[in-house]
C-alpha cells in the first residue's frame, strides 16, 4: 500500500490487521469455524420457539443473524439460513415486516439465492420463497415479483446450468421448483409457457429431468391446452 503524499510504500498496512482481512475468511466469519459448528442450528430452535408476541420485540436479535447466513458467499450456508427463516418468519406480524422493510429485504434475498442454481442444489428455497410472496404481496406487485421468480428460479437454471452429472442434479432441483410453482400459479403458468420449446433442446444426459419439467408445467393447465393442441401421455 502507498502513501497517497509521498507516493512511497507504507511501513505498515493501513486501517491496520482487519484492512488486509477478507469477508470470507474465517475470522471475520466465527460461525464457521469448528468452535462454533452447529450455531445455525442453535439460532433457528431458538428462533422457531420464540412466541409469536415476542418476535417483534426480539427482531433485531433474530434477523442480523437470519441475514447474515441467508446472504452468505457459500450456497449450503444460504440454505441453512433459508432454514432459520422459515423457522420464525411465519410467527411474524406480516404488518411489521412491512412497516420495518423486512419483506422485502428478505424477498430480494430469496430471489437472489433462487437466482444460483448451486450443485449440490439447495432445497426449501422455493417454498420458503412463494410463502413469503403469497403473505406479503398481492395484485401488481405480486405478480411482478412471481415474475422476477419464474425467470431467476426457472428460465435461467434450464439456460445456464452445467452438463454432465452437475447439471442433471440441477435440472431436477428446477423441475422440483416449477412444479411448487405451478401449484402456486395454476393457469397463470400459461404466461410462461413459450418457454417449454427450450427444454427440448436437450442433450441425452437431460433429457428426462426436462421431460419432467415439461408435463408439470403443462399438467395445472390442460384445460387451457386445447388452444395448442393435445397433450402427448407419452
Amino acid at each position: 500500500m502507498l502513501n497517497t503524499a509521498t507516493n512511497r510504500a507504507l511501513p505498515r498496512p493501513a486501517g491496520g490487521k482487519a484492512a488486509q482481512s477478507d469477508f470470507a475468511d474465517s475470522e471475520t466469519q466465527p460461525f464457521k469455524q469448528r468452535s462454533a459448528w452447529g450455531c445455525h442450528n442453535v439460532l433457528g430452535w431458538a428462533a422457531s420457539h420464540t412466541p409469536p408476541r415476542e418476535l417483534e420485540r426480539r427482531i433485531g436479535l433474530i434477523l442480523p443473524p437470519t441475514l447474515v447466513l441467508m446472504d452468505d458467499w457459500e450456497p449450503q450456508w444460504r440454505g441453512r439460513g433459508v432454514q432459520v427463516l422459515k423457522g420464525w418468519v411465519g410467527g411474524l406480524d406480516v404488518g411489521v415486516m412491512k412497516r420495518m422493510g423486512v419483506d422485502k429485504l428478505l424477498r430480494t434475498s430469496l430471489v437472489h439465492t433462487l437466482s444460483l442454481h448451486p450443485s449440490p442444489p439447495l432445497s426449501g428455497v422455493m417454498s420458503v420463497a412463494i410463502d413469503l410472496i403469497d403473505a406479503t404481496t398481492e395484485g401488481k406487485e405480486k405478480a411482478g415479483v412471481m415474475g422476477e421468480v419464474v425467470e431467476k428460479g426457472v428460465i435461467q437454471g434450464w439456460t445456464y446450468a452445467p452438463s454432465g452429472k452437475d447439471g442433471r442434479a440441477v435440472l431436477i432441483a428446477v423441475a422440483a421448483d416449477l412444479e411448487l410453482l405451478c401449484q402456486t400459479l395454476g393457469e397463470g403458468i400459461v404466461r410462461w409457457m413459450k418457454v417449454s420449446p427450450k427444454l427440448c433442446d436437450a442433450a441425452h444426459d437431460r433429457r428426462l429431468s426436462r421431460i419432467c419439467s415439461i408435463r408439470c408445467s403443462i399438467h395445472p393447465v390442460q384445460p387451457y391446452c386445447l388452444i395448442i393442441g393435445p397433450i402427448s401421455q407419452h
